[in-house]
């Protein structure tokens, strides 16, 4: 039988584009909001007039764009399941009290925490944990805005086949949620809120976590009762790590830069300078090759971006550790598969990055 020419046919690739489509657009849209406020800014302040309260509202407006879009943007990439997670045993009670210090600052807010007294720890990246927990919770402050109780509950649990687990649940008495919108609750850049309020990626971020993390998560809610979001982890096998001492970085430590771009190069030289290092940069791995084979006096660590043409940082990172195998290095970017896949052998700093990150991290591979 021929079709007419009017009848549209939906194919499950024409219907994967319209969900990319439409994440695009909602991206675009939240970005471009703060990308309009970062350039306004950076504009007022190229005019060389402005009060010295003046600058500092811009400055500080900046800052803030800049740390939105960098939430942003990680969030997308967890719902993706593409972060470069470092996971290692946590113990979730002292993550739970970092939360439940914060919350102390909103009188509205009673926190109440329920941990099984032989809990396990978690085997998961930890700030990735506390960012999503952090996702978690301004989530469920928004449905009490007149203010509630939060309830944490913590207990092991077995998984499939008996494989030990984690069950956190963070319940709200909030305003609930009807089913069309909890079906939904999970989809990016999905609102409740009015128009013009940014809808950001809370509990997309939360999905995406748990299962590249090896979990998985839930929604339990109905209108006037209250919402419970289940989070399912893995159960670390070691006892949690004792706390490490954080290494430093001494003035004078000769660090070899491997960027290819000028920009991010530029930027990072001016941190690790400021920072009192002593900065030779390559252009590509393979100026970073030649480098190290002719540096007669040495590096002390090598700082490399991942994603470079031709080889990759991972690649260099791994001929480096073969040949130089003393030498501490430090991976950084901004997104990428093969080290959400494969870059747990190495120490990965996120970017966008600040100074006191990057010296952190820089401090702790010297020390490892």
């Amino acid at each position: 039988m021929a079709l007419s020419k009017d009848v549209a046919l939906t194919t499950p690739a024409q219907e994967r584009l319209e969900v990319l489509a439409a994440l695009t657009g909602h991206f675009a849209h939240d970005f471009n909001n703060l990308l309009t406020v970062i350039r306004g800014s950076a504009e007022f302040l190229a005019r060389g007039d402005l009060t010295e309260e003046g600058c500092r509202t811009h400055l500080a407006a900046i800052v803030a764009g800049t740390g939105a879009a960098a939430r942003l943007t990680s969030r997308l990439l967890a719902f993706a399941q593409r972060l470069p997670l470092r996971p290692r045993p946590v113990c979730l009670a002292g993550v739970i009290d970092t939360i439940r210090h914060e919350l102390a600052e909103d009188p509205r807010i009673t926190v109440r925490v329920l941990m099984a007294p032989t809990l396990r720890a978690v085997m998961v990246d930890p700030e990735q944990l506390l960012a999503v927990l952090r996702s978690a919770v301004e989530n469920a402050r928004e449905a009490m805005p007149d203010g509630g109780v939060l309830t944490f509950t913590a207990v092991n649990h077995a998984g499939a086949g008996g494989v030990p687990q984690i069950r956190l649940s963070i319940a709200d008495t909030g305003i609930g949620m009807g089913v069309d919108v909890r079906d939904r609750a999970f989809e990016p850049f999905f609102t409740t809120k009015p128009l013009g309020d940014a809808p950001g990626l809370g509990l997309s971020h939360v999905y995406g976590f748990a299962v590249q993390s090896g979990g998985a998560t839930s929604l339990d809610s109905a209108p006037g009762r209250g919402t419970t979001l289940i989070l399912i982890l893995p159960a670390a096998e070691a006892a949690v790590e004792a706390q490490r001492v954080r290494g430093s970085v001494a003035p004078g430590t000769r660090v070899l830069l491997v960027e290819d771009s000028n920009a991010v190069a530029a930027f990072a030289e001016a941190l690790l300078a400021d920072m009192g290092c002593a900065v030779t940069r390559a252009a590509c791995a393979e100026d970073a090759l030649d480098r190290l084979r002719a540096a007669t006096a040495g590096f002390d660590i090598m700082f490399s971006d991942i994603v470079m043409p031709g080889m990759s940082g991972l690649d260099l990172a791994a001929l480096v550790r073969a040949e130089l195998p003393r030498l501490p290095i430090l991976l950084a970017t901004a997104y990428s598969e093969a080290a959400a896949r494969d870059g747990s052998d190495f120490p990965i700093l996120a970017k966008p990055y600040r100074r006191d990150a990057l010296m952190a991290m820089m401090g702790d591979a010297l020390a490892a």
